[in-house]
C-alpha cells in the first residue's frame, strides 16, 4: 500500500471494482524511476514474506516438528495474513478511508466504492488453495529435514588412532565392552571423540519414523521386539541417538514447563545417555492404539513389567531403578528408557538390582 502513488495504476487498482479501474484509465504513470522504487518495496515484501515461511519452517524443524505440527503452524500463519489483508487493506483501508480516492480522485464518485464484497471471490480463492498450499510446504520441510539430519561420517568400524612414542600414527581396536558401560548421566559427560568409537546407523519404526542408533543396539533390540511380539507385546523406538544441539532444543522446552526441576525431567546437554546411541526410549502399540504420552506410559505399569523381564537377556537396563534416582544423579525413572550395556553386564546388575553407576563402582572396588 505504501507504493501504491508510485506504481502504474493498472498495478495498484487491479483488483477493485470495474468502475473505479475504468475511470482510472487515463490516470498519468509515474515516472519510470518511482515506478521502480514501488517495484524494488514489492520485491523487500516478497523477500521478507518467504523469509518468514522459511523461518517457520526451519524453526519448526529445530523444535523437532513433524509434518502436522508444521502444516498447523503454516496455516496459522498464513491465516494470519489473509485475516489483516481482507480487514485491514479490503474492509478499511479501501471501504472506509479515502486513501486511493486522493491518489486517483478521478474515481470519488465510482459506486465501487461501497461495493464491500469486491474482492470476495480471489479471496476465497485463496481461503481454498491455502491449505494445500501449507500441506505442499509441511511435505518439503519434513523431506528437507530427513535429508540434513542424515548421519555424516558414520563410523564403519569401531577403531581410534593412537601414536606411540618413536613410531607411525596406527590404528588400535577399542574394547567394545568398555565402550558398553560408558557412564553418561547428569554428572559424567560423553566423551568428546564419542561418535568416533561407534557405528550409528539410520533405521525406521513402524509408524515410518526415522531416527539414529547404535548399530549392535538395533540388533539387539530388534530379537527383543520379536521375542515380545510373540507374547503380544509390541514395542517401537521412539528416540535413539540425540545430538547436543537436539538436546539443548528439548531442554530450553522443557525448561518452560518444569523450571528449575527440568533437571528431574530431562539430562543437560553433553550429559544424556541419548547422546551415547545405545539408550533408547520406547513406546507401545495396543492394537490401534499408541501409547506414547508419558502419562499413559507410566500407566501401563503391568505391560512394562513383561517387558522389564526380558531386557536383560537381550543387553538392555532399565538406566534409572525406582528408589535409586540420587545415585543416577537425580534422574527421574521411566518405565520407556532403556540402556543397552551388553549381555553379561545387564545380567549381572539384573540379578542384583542395581543401576550401571552402582555396577562400575564395584567395578572400581
Amino acid at each position: 500500500m505504501i507504493a501504491s502513488p508510485l506504481a502504474k495504476p493498472s498495478l495498484v487498482l487491479g483488483f477493485l471494482p470495474e468502475d473505479i479501474r475504468e475511470a482510472a484509465k487515463d490516470h498519468p504513470e509515474p515516472p519510470m524511476w518511482k515506478q521502480m522504487i514501488a517495484h524494488c518495496m514489492f520485491a523487500v515484501f516478497i523477500v521478507a514474506f518467504v523469509g518468514g515461511i522459511v523461518y517457520l519452517g526451519v524453526d519448526g524443524l529445530r523444535r523437532g516438528y513433524g509434518f502436522w505440527k508444521l502444516y498447523g503452524r503454516f496455516v496459522l500463519a498464513l491465516f494470519i495474513c489473509k485475516a489483516f489483508d481482507i480487514l485491514v487493506q479490503d474492509q478499511w483501508l479501501v471501504m472506509s478511508t479515502d486513501f486511493f480516492k486522493r491518489i486517483y480522485p478521478e474515481t470519488a464518485d465510482c459506486a465501487g466504492w461501497k461495493d464491500r464484497g469486491f474482492n470476495n471471490r480471489n479471496q476465497l480463492i485463496r481461503i481454498v488453495l491455502y491449505p494445500v498450499l501449507c500441506l505442499i510446504m509441511a511435505w518439503a520441510f519434513v523431506m528437507f529435514g530427513n535429508i540434513t539430519t542424515e548421519p555424516s561420517g558414520v563410523v564403519e568400524e569401531a577403531t581410534v588412532s593412537t601414536t606411540e612414542a618413536g613410531s607411525s600414527e596406527s590404528e588400535q581396536t577399542v574394547d567394545r565392552t568398555d565402550i558398553y558401560l560408558t557412564l553418561v548421566n547428569p554428572t559424567h559427560k560423553v566423551p568428546d571423540d564419542w561418535l568416533d568409537k561407534i557405528e550409528l546407523v539410520e533405521a525406521e519404526n513402524s509408524l515410518g519414523e526415522k531416527y539414529l542408533v547404535e548399530k549392535e543396539t538395533l540388533a539387539h533390540f530388534e530379537d527383543l521386539r520379536d521375542e515380545l511380539l510373540e507374547e503380544g507385546i509390541d514395542i517401537e523406538i521412539d528416540s535413539a541417538y540425540r545430538s547436543v544441539e537436539e538436546q539443548q532444543r528439548i531442554w530450553d522446552e522443557f525448561s518452560v514447563r518444569y523450571g528449575d526441576k527440568v533437571g528431574e525431567y530431562v539430562s543437560e546437554p553433553g550429559y544424556s545417555e541419548h547422546h551415547t546411541g545405545l539408550a533408547i526410549d520406547v513406546f507401545l502399540i495396543d492394537g490401534d492404539r499408541i501409547i506414547r504420552d508419558n502419562d499413559d506410559l507410566f500407566a501401563a505399569e503391568d505391560l512394562f513389567a513383561e517387558v522389564h523381564k526380558h531386557l536383560a537377556d537381550y543387553g538392555f537396563i532399565l538406566s534409572v531403578l525406582p528408589g535409586k534416582e540420587e545415585i543416577c544423579g537425580g534422574l527421574a525413572y521411566e518405565p520407556w528408557h532403556f540402556r543397552y550395556v551388553g549381555l553379561e553386564p545387564a545380567k549381572e546388575m539384573a540379578e542384583k538390582g542395581i543401576v550401571l553407576e552402582e555396577y562400575l563402582g564395584e567395578e572400581k572396588s
